[in-house]
């Protein structure tokens, strides 16, 4: 008798979708709710058409009464019926979950979520559409969401910590459990990372440490651990498709998170994560890490192969790479008072507020000199007042305070590698800003900074600096260790020891010495 009945248990198949069902009030009740959308009865308070009486009553008393008199014992959770008590109780409390999905792992505790679950995982069923952006869902609640989200805007839970609000009171309990309280109670075994709910847990393992990357994009190749973020990419890097705008500011972005952290940083200026060590701020919390481990511990991850400067992660090695050698990623902000340009409108206001604003709030206490920014400050106290150079070169033994200064050391003295010429003449130069700066001084003679006490022309402000501590003042800080010769520059103290001591000069000697010689003839004759 089981056998027989368990055979005709789903005899009733759909002719629009693969389900099928026992009876055929189910069969007819599945028509009318996900192809026809028929429902008997309609709520007078809002759109929905619940299937009987019964379902109307029990919307109204929930919904929008408030009248929940079944109390969960366990958590101050309260309920409508007996029935959505006794299923919260299984599933959430007792975790019983019977009924098990067949294609995958995942079980549920009532058989109409087994459904739900098969009908828009296995078989991409989605009946429900959205009128205004045609967007597909497979469940009425979903759509219902959506409009409320998405074109209503519509948030009534709150968070009482920030200004957040949410659709559901799941998604705020979830908001203050993970933002408010840092609740991570998922803890992966390979990393000793959190996270907050097992899927994103799953996700981390898949795509950090499994490198399980299996959305590709079919445009350029670039593989993604989650088919969301490949779709974000598609629309935002080659649909150039960005739908949300900022009101303060005008500039668009792919998805309103995005939009609601630019909100947060750039107008409210809203850095809620603070580095111990520095007393930096930050936006989120893992560009704090990264700042930590990049800034204070030196730890870098990838390293690139042209030029050898190692960087925090992948990301920022294909900007790096595609930037600075590959020259593919534009510089479309120029900024109104100088010709130079810029990659993002961050830098080129960084720039103007520091270059030709003058803005420098930072002072140091032990000299009158101001910087920018606090590293700037830090990195000038350890070089010229703690006389700090701990980045040696292994060939020379010479120390440098910064490790920039180290690579150009290694490249240009020792490698000889100077990348950066200049268009009118065959000077090469290390740094792009001598190439700027020989241009400008040499060919288009700009020579814009002047001396306030001989009204002679520089190209640079530490040229003049150096020649009224040559000139005027007289000052020569070097001296010769061998003659005790005293200097005004670092060049010429070296030049003399080659020269006059090592004897590493004879062109120059005999230059001097023939134009010596032409002289005394000249006079004699």
């Amino acid at each position: 008798m089981n056998s027989h009945t368990r055979m005709k248990k789903r005899r009733f198949s759909c002719d629009l979708c693969p389900t099928s069902y026992c009876s055929k009030v189910s069969l007819y009740s599945h028509i009318r709710r996900y192809h026809f959308k028929l429902g008997m009865y309609r709520c007078a308070l809002c759109p929905l058409k619940p299937q009987d009486k019964q379902a109307l009553r029990v919307h109204i008393e929930s919904v929008h009464l408030k009248i929940r008199p079944y109390r969960c014992k366990l958590c101050p959770s309260s309920f409508s019926t007996k029935f959505v008590l006794k299923s919260h109780t299984e599933s959430v409390h007792r975790k019983k979950r019977p009924y098990k999905c067949a294609k995958c792992r995942g079980s549920f505790h009532t058989k109409a979520i087994l459904s739900e679950h098969i009908e828009s995982v296995h078989l991409k069923l989605r009946p429900f559409t959205c009128d205004k952006c045609n967007g597909k869902y497979p469940t009425k609640n979903q759509l219902t969401n959506h409009m409320k989200w998405v074109h209503f805007n519509v948030r009534p839970f709150s968070c009482h910590f920030c200004s957040g609000a949410f659709i559901t009171k799941t998604l705020l309990r979830f908001h203050i459990r993970t933002v408010h309280l840092h609740i991570r109670k998922y803890r992966c075994e390979l990393c000793t990372r959190k996270f907050q709910t097992k899927t994103i847990l799953q996700d981390h393992i898949f795509t950090s440490h499994l490198k399980l990357r299996p959305y590709k994009c079919s445009v350029c190749s670039v593989r993604f651990g989650r088919k969301n973020d490949m779709q974000e990419h598609v629309s935002a890097v080659h649909l150039k498709i960005r739908r949300f705008s900022c009101e303060f500011c005008s500039t668009r972005f792919t998805c309103k998170s995005d939009v609601e952290k630019h909100v947060k940083a750039v107008h409210e200026k809203f850095r809620p994560f603070s580095c111990d060590i520095c007393k930096g701020v930050f936006v989120d919390k893992w560009v704090l890490t990264s700042h930590i481990s990049t800034v204070h511990f030196k730890l870098t991850e990838v390293t690139c192969k042209i030029c050898f400067q190692k960087l925090s992660n992948k990301p920022a090695l294909r900007i790096h790479t595609q930037r600075v050698h590959l020259k593919t990623l534009p510089y479309p902000y120029t900024c109104q008072s100088c010709p130079k340009k810029f990659p993002d409108k961050c830098t080129l206001k960084k720039h103007f507020q520091f270059v030709h604003l003058k803005h420098r709030p930072v002072k140091c206490t032990q000299c009158p000199k101001s910087f920018a920014n606090e590293s700037h400050l830090r990195r000038h106290v350890e070089s010229v007042h703690d006389k700090r150079k701990p980045f040696t070169c292994t060939k020379c033994s010479t120390s440098f305070a910064a490790k920039t200064n180290l690579t150009i050391h290694v490249n240009s003295v020792h490698l000889n590698i100077r990348p950066y010429g200049c268009n009118q003449c065959t000077t090469k130069f290390v740094r792009r800003s001598e190439a700027i700066s020989h241009f400008e001084a040499v060919h288009l003679k700009i020579k814009p900074h002047k001396c306030k006490m001989c009204d002679t022309r520089f190209s640079t402000k530490f040229q003049v600096t150096k020649h009224v501590d040559a000139v005027h003042l007289k000052l020569r800080p070097f001296s010769c260790a061998i003659c005790l010769a005293t200097f005004a520059d670092k060049g010429h103290t070296q030049r003399h020891i080659n020269d006059v001591h090592l004897k590493r000069g004879p062109r120059r000697v005999s230059r001097r010495k023939s134009k010596m010689t032409v002289k005394g003839e000249s006079s004699l004759g």
